[in-house]
Parts: C-alpha cells; structure tokens; sequence
C-alpha cells in the first residue's frame, strides 16, 4: 500500500508539536527552530521575536539568512513595520511593500523589507512585543490562511511559554522565602510544622553542626560580695 502523502499544512503541525513540546532544547532553541520553521514555510530571509518597551523595539531571538541581526539588538520601534501590528491589534501582512502604501513607511526607506508577516505577542500584562517574518525579495503570492494560523499558532505558544516561565520564577520566589519564627527562629515547613533550624537545614542541605555561644550570648560573670 502506497504511503499517504503529507500535506504541507500537516508537516507544519508536526513540526510545530515537535519543537514546541521539546523542552530539553531550552526557550531560546525552541525560539529559534520555531522561527526556522517560519522562515521555511513562508519563504522568507528574516524571522524575529522581538519585545517591544515604549518607542524601543528589543530583538530577543533571530533566525535568517546571513548576518546582521542579533539578539538584544535594539531599533526604534517607529522604524519597524512591528509599529503597523501592534496598531493594527492583530497580524498584518503584504507581499509588496514598493507597490503599496507601505512603501512611504520608514522601515521600507531604512531597510528596503519587501514582504512582511507579523502578529503581536500578548501576555497577562498586555502586549509584550511581535513575532515577525520579513524579507527584501516580493513574493510571487499573497499570504495564505494557513500562513496566517501558523504565525498566530506560534505566537500563542510563545505568549503561553512566557507566562509559564514567569510564574516558575514567581514560585521560585516564593520558595525562597523561608518562613521562621521572629522569636524562637524555628522553620515552618510546608505541611505546616515548625522544626528547629539545624533539623531543618540538616534533612535538606545535608548539614551538620556544632554549637557553642557567641558573644553576645555569654551569661555575664557574677560578681563575689567581697
């Protein structure tokens, strides 16, 4: 029996499982294949995570052909087609910016971008900045739908992998912060009970002590009636 054969649209989603449920690779890695994958599927030299500050637009991770940008590279947001999404509240897209309105926009004079692609970043807090494809070449076609899920699919994966990384290094906080007793300095542990300090730190950091008495502590020597 003949293999069925792949649909490009199913190929995405595969990959796209595959990347995204990988943790071991790390944020950044994960970043940068799912920017590979949309450079791959949408034909383009550029793909960028940026997060956006005010009037400044922060790279936080880059894939492209080439050099020239970087992560933590810094643009002023005005100059960045970035500047359309985050206006428009959605993801915006055009494949010929020399023959469009585009081409009065600064990003078009500074960096003679073509074709764009981008959707914002939404977490918890708001906007946290852009995922975007861009690339100095027109493209033979306008944008698909399938194009425009897959861009959206990933940013949303992205604003859940932030909002799950913020809330581990909250929890690590918290976990940080040892509750002990202002009098007696006993530990309250997590089922609720109290244990001496060096119980304490004994069963968790494999510690010993020994004791003795600062001092601070020493009883005061009595004095003798002469």
């Amino acid at each position: 029996m003949q293999a069925r054969q792949i649909s490009p649209a199913e190929h995405l989603i595969r990959e796209l499982y595959s990347i995204t449920n990988d943790y071991r690779l790390g944020f950044a890695t994960q970043l940068h294949r799912l920017l590979a994958l949309g450079r791959e599927r949408l034909g383009m030299d550029i793909g960028i995570v940026a997060r956006v500050d005010g009037p400044t637009y922060h790279v936080v991770q880059a894939h492209l052909a080439g050099n020239g940008i970087v992560p933590s590279d810094k643009f002023d947001l005005a100059s960045t087609y970035c500047e359309r999404t985050l206006a428009a509240d959605g993801p915006i897209g055009f494949v010929h910016a020399g023959s469009s309105e585009m081409r009065s926009h600064p990003a078009y004079a500074e960096f003679g971008l073509e074709s764009y692609l981008g959707t914002p970043i939404r977490t918890a807090a708001g906007v946290f900045g852009t995922l975007n494809f861009s690339s100095s070449a027109p493209r033979d076609s306008p944008f698909d739908d399938v194009d425009v899920d897959a861009v959206q699919l990933m940013a949303t994966w992205i604003s859940g992998e932030l909002a799950r990384r913020e809330l581990v290094d909250r929890v690590r906080h918290i976990e940080a912060l040892i509750p002990i007793c202002a009098e007696c300095k006993q530990i309250r542990t997590a089922l609720g009970d109290w244990q001496q300090l060096e119980h304490y730190l004994g069963e968790r950091a494999d510690m010993e002590f020994t004791h003795g008495v600062c001092p601070d502590c020493e009883p005061m020597p009595s004095r003798r009636a002469d």
